[in-house]
């Protein structure tokens, strides 16, 4: 058997690639693969990468009751006594996803207590990763940064999350010190260059899953539909007058404002602003080089275009016309679905 470990990275439909192996776990396993709902909870495996972060402690260890080394040592202990139940002596191959393996171990040795859970189970490992170009991924983060209820505007990536995010190089030579380069299979965030145009006909290509199976498979709907550039400006002034949170309780009043502006979204991808997207260019070019001679086979130009393609918006200032007009958009479809819950009752 194979164990697929899907590690990200972030910003590249993992939330559709682990809805997608979720809702089809009973088609995957007629078929030799297995999705497991441990180490969940939920359709992500997250518990992954708790069980193997080892720096300092942070919120992702905190809200788990690991506070102390002691705590870390009992977790590891009972999740490795599960992990073994769960997982020892199946036949069929294994498919594991968490992006946060690639977000939250960027040590070498943190990379090395997770093999040493995952060879309880196998030797052959495959370690996937998607690339996404480091601009598109930048704007994407800022967007959810937004939806979450920051205030912020963009800004350049700091140096911590230009190494552990971004610098796709540099990620995975510390995942191949541990797993090896036959271990690794990395796969470019570009519908242009996924199979099919599709990042789940692409994930599916690389597990072996055929277009047979593929087709009778559930297909999720887009996960995390894009916020373009005037809705994703009035969002963050929103924010300032409806914060996320009040007191360290959920804002009630603020609602799912993100899922209307959503629907109203034109779609159309953002850009970075120029300066931004310069500086990274210069300073992504050379990993980035070595990124594509290492990892991408049959790519011979950078795997990702810097120059801004047509049709991209940048974030900026919104008028008072702008903010009237979506907040009358808001106001109706609110209105609107009011109409529709009271026609029901």
């Amino acid at each position: 058997m194979t164990l697929f470990l899907h590690i990200g990275s972030t910003k590249t439909a993992t939330t559709s690639i682990q809805r997608f192996l979720t809702m089809n776990r009973n088609l995957l396993r007629e078929n030799g693969y297995i999705y497991p709902s441990f180490p969940g909870p939920g359709e992500s495996h997250w518990n992954l990468a708790l069980y193997a972060h080892d720096a300092e402690f942070r919120l992702f260890d905190t809200r788990h009751g690991i506070r102390t080394p002691t705590d870390r040592k009992r977790y590891r202990r009972e999740f490795m006594q599960l992990f073994r139940y769960k997982f020892v002596g199946l036949k069929e191959h294994v498919i594991l996803s968490s992006e946060h393996c690639s977000s939250f171990l960027v040590t070498v040795e943190e990379i090395k207590i997770l093999k040493d859970l995952l060879a309880e189970v196998g030797q052959d490992i495959k370690v996937i990763f998607y690339a996404r170009h480091q601009a598109d991924f930048l704007i994407s983060q800022y967007s959810a940064n937004i939806i979450a209820g920051r205030l912020e505007k963009p800004s350049y990536p700091t140096e911590t999350r230009m190494r552990d995010s971004m610098n796709y190089y540099g990620i995975l030579m510390r995942w191949e010190e541990v797993f090896g380069r036959e271990s690794i299979v990395a796969r470019l965030f570009d519908q242009e260059k996924m199979a099919g145009g599709d990042v789940i006909k692409d994930f599916c290509g690389v597990l072996g899953i055929d277009d047979a199976v593929l087709a009778k498979a559930t297909i999720p709907m887009r996960q995390n539909q894009r916020l373009d550039f005037e809705t994703i400006e009035f969002l963050r002034l929103f924010n300032a007058h409806q914060p996320a949170k009040i007191d360290g309780e959920i804002n009630p009043a603020r609602g799912e404002i993100h899922k209307i502006l959503q629907k109203l979204s034109s779609q159309r991808p953002n850009r970075a602003p120029k300066k931004i997207f310069a500086r990274m260019r210069e300073e992504l070019n050379e990993p980035n080089s070595l990124f594509r001679e290492r990892y991408i086979d049959g790519v011979k130009e950078d795997p990702f275009i810097w120059e801004e393609a047509p049709g991209k918006r940048g974030v900026k200032q919104l008028t008072i016309e702008d903010v009237f007009r979506l907040f009358a958009n808001i106001w109706a479809g609110k209105i609107e679905e009011v109409e529709g819950a009271n026609n029901r009752d």
